[in-house]
Formats: structure tokens, C-alpha cells, sequence
């Protein structure tokens, strides 16, 4: 960048490469870019899009997944967001997502120090092992459900809920489902030691 004091003879403007203008009550030049990024480029469509499906997820999971980030620390927005959007992108259409549609996805829905449960789709059940050494009384077993709306014929047209199992005597053993419709679903160990203490397992959604 040069700073030009001779006011009187440069027109504000560019030319044959270079742009005048004027900053500080200076006259300056600067070289112009050689490229420009493009704001509508394949990648940044796709990144939008997978951007209104996350979003679409965090509004019907929202109320369930509240504190299932509390380790990590900040807002459970912030670390839903920032932690599927290093995903491989699901994509969804602006307009689709105002329609409250969403597409099934396998999102980051807990980050926690509890170890994983690794949930498995067995014949369209969902399996998981407990390992009773893991395992305090009074843990929580919580069962996340993402699946079509019953009263709407619409496939994208999501609702989701959840189960609780308290945990009082904890022993190995392997929890199976009932035979689950198309959806998407997630175990979560939950470990309630207070309001501001709450202790979980990282998981993701598994599509079923």
C-alpha cells in the first residue's frame, strides 16, 4: 500500500490494477486481488445446506440434549453446532428447513468423560452393553428417539422424545430394544450429581 500526498491529481477509483481511495483523510493505493472467493461456490452451498439441517435437529432435539455438553462448557448450541459441522455435511434446503422438515442424520448429540456405549442396529433393534464397573447407583440410562411424524405422510417431518431408565443395581448385561421404524436413535449414560454436575457419555444418533 502507498500513501500519495498530491491530492489534486488522483481521481478515487482504480486503475490498470490498483484502487485509490481515500482512508484517514490520506489519498492511498492498493494493488487490487488477484481472485475473488466466491460467496456461492458448490462448497460454501453445501456447507449452508448442512448448516439448515443441523439447525433443523437442534429445534426438536433442544430440550432433550440440554446439558448433555455441560463438560465442554458454553452453550449446548454452540457445541451441538460447532461439534456436526465437522461432519460429513447432510444437506437440507433453506426453504425446507421453514417448513420444519429434517433429514435423518448420525449427529454428535453428548460430549462427556462417562465412557461411550458404542450402541449397535441389530435387525432393527438398537443394542447396548452395560458394564456394571461404569456404573453408579442412581445412574441414568437415556434412550433418544428421532423419528417420522405418526399423523403426517411426509418422511421429513420429524418429532423426537426420549425414555429414562433409572439405574439401581448396575451388572453387565446387554440391553436390546423393541423393533424400532426408521428413525434415528441414541443411548446416553446420564450421571446427575447436582443442577451444575452433571456427567455424561459422548454419543452420536445411529440411524435405524
Amino acid at each position: 500500500m502507498a500513501i500519495l500526498f498530491d491530492e489534486k491529481s488522483i481521481k478515487l477509483g482504480h486503475v490498470d490494477g490498483c484502487v485509490f481511495r481515500r482512508m484517514n483523510g490520506k489519498i492511498v493505493m492498493q494493488s487490487m486481488p488477484s481472485q475473488y472467493r466466491d460467496a456461492n461456490s458448490p462448497a460454501q452451498q453445501k456447507q449452508r445446506s448442512g448448516m439448515c439441517n443441523i439447525l433443523a435437529y437442534y429445534r426438536l432435539l433442544k430440550n432433550i440434549i440440554h446439558g448433555q455438553f455441560a463438560e465442554v462448557g458454553g452453550r449446548t448450541y454452540n457445541n451441538f453446532v460447532s461439534s456436526n459441522l465437522k461432519l460429513d455435511a447432510v444437506e437440507l434446503s433453506k426453504e425446507d428447513y421453514k417448513k420444519g422438515y429434517c433429514i435423518l442424520a448420525p449427529y454428535i448429540i453428548s460430549k462427556g468423560t462417562l465412557p461411550p456405549l458404542e450402541a449397535q442396529v441389530v435387525d432393527n433393534h438398537l443394542e447396548v452393553q452395560i458394564k456394571g464397573e461404569d456404573w453408579q447407583y442412581g445412574d441414568i440410562l437415556r434412550f433418544i428417539k428421532v423419528t417420522k411424524k405418526e399423523s403426517s405422510d411426509n418422511p421429513f417431518l420429524m418429532v423426537a422424545n426420549y425414555d429414562e431408565r433409572i439405574i439401581y443395581n448396575a451388572k453387565d448385561q446387554t440391553i436390546v430394544t423393541q423393533e424400532l421404524p426408521h428413525g434415528a436413535y441414541a443411548f446416553v449414560h446420564v450421571r446427575c450429581k447436582g443442577e451444575d454436575n452433571t456427567k455424561v457419555s459422548t454419543e452420536h444418533l445411529v440411524i435405524v
